[in-house]
This record gives C-alpha cells, structure tokens and sequence, in this order.
C-alpha cells in the first residue's frame, strides 16, 4: 500500500515529517502545556482539527495536537467511548482530561469542516471515513495506518478521488520514517544481507 500510494500520488506519504514527529514524541510532552497557536506544514496552519476514534490512537493524536495548540474536536458514534476518554484513557495516561477538548457524537459535528480531520478508527473503516471527509472540504486529511484493509481497487478509487481533491491527503506511516526502518532498508537495497527471505519485526 505504501508503495502504491508513493507511486499514484507520492505527496501522499511526503511532508508529514512534523506531523508524525508529533506522534512519536507525545511522551516528551505529557505534562506539558500548550506552548504554540497551531500547526502548520506545506502550507496548511491547523488551528481546529476533528479526531474520529475516541480509541487509544484518538487520545494519543488528539493529546498531541493540544500541546500544539490546536482545538479538538473528538468525535466518536460510541457514547460510552467518549466518557472512556474523558474519566479513562485521558486522565491515566495525561494526569488529567483536557477540558478544553470538546467530545461529540457525529450528529452533533454534521457536516462542519475543520483545519484538520483525523481518521484513528479501526482500519476496515478507514477508506469509507476518509470518503465522506474528503468530501467535506478540510484543509488536510491524516489517516491513521494503514490506509486500508488489503484490495487494489478500493485504492484506486480513493487514490482518484484525492487526486481531484484540494485537501491535504497524508497517512501515518511514520515507522517508515524511523532511521531503523530507513537504514534497514539500505542495506536490502544493496543486497548486503543476500537474498532476503523472511522479515520479522518487533516494537519495542
């Protein structure tokens, strides 16, 4: 998938190095306060974002961005979901939930748009949201990995409507951003390892 939509539109997976970055250093930031009015890359300044998914992703990216000084909207169909985040999730992973966020069930949202929609549902979901947000009009669309469940036509169809879209389309495959991904995958290139015949990784 990765590099299919390198392929069909590179600037998919290009110019989110900021953004990922604010995902993989949310540990650094926890008991930090909002020092910043925003974020901004390529051109887009993100000052209001919606995340979908009050899961564990949801929280994370959404806990993320407020130390960017970014206003979130979280938004989930799950009403038992949102009071997780704000007396669970939220509280014992930050210190405390962030009333500053507001919590809403899609109805509540409609059809408003924001500076930044981000997809943190379960990945069968994925396309089918990022669909009907692209056709809202936010500034800029982050899906969570994967993009989708496994089928080339699917990815496509969503490849051709984001090329026709003005938003900013990006997906979160910030491990391959990591110098242990990059250096791994020189050394493949040049064949140092011989013939590759099986790959296993692990987080740590």
């Amino acid at each position: 998938l990765v590099e299919l939509c390198s392929r069909r539109f590179p600037r998919l997976i290009r110019g989110l190095t900021r953004t990922t970055q604010m995902s993989q250093s949310t540990s650094t930031l926890l008991a930090r306060p909002s020092c910043r009015s925003g974020l901004s890359f390529d051109n887009v300044t993100v000052l209001s974002a919606k995340v979908i998914g009050a899961g564990s992703i949801g929280n994370h990216l959404a806990h993320a961005l407020r130390n960017l000084g970014v206003q979130v909207t979280i938004v989930d169909v799950d009403k038992d979901a949102l009071e997780r985040t704000r007396n669970v999730i939220y509280p014992q992973r930050y210190g405390s939930f962030d009333t500053s966020i507001r919590l809403a069930h899609p109805d509540d949202v409609g059809d408003a748009t924001f500076d930044l929609c981000v997809i943190g549902t379960p990945p069968d979901t994925h396309v089918v949201l990022a669909t009907r947000e692209l056709a809202l009009g936010h500034r800029a669309l982050l899906i969570e990995k994967p993009l989708a469940s496994p089928g080339l036509d699917v990815l496509r169809q969503f490849a051709s409507l984001v090329q026709e879209s003005s938003t900013r389309v990006l997906v979160a495959y910030n491990q391959r951003l990591k110098h242990n991904t990059t250096a791994f995958l020189e050394l493949a290139r040049k064949n140092n390892l011989g013939n590759l015949v099986s790959i296993s990784g692990r987080m740590l």
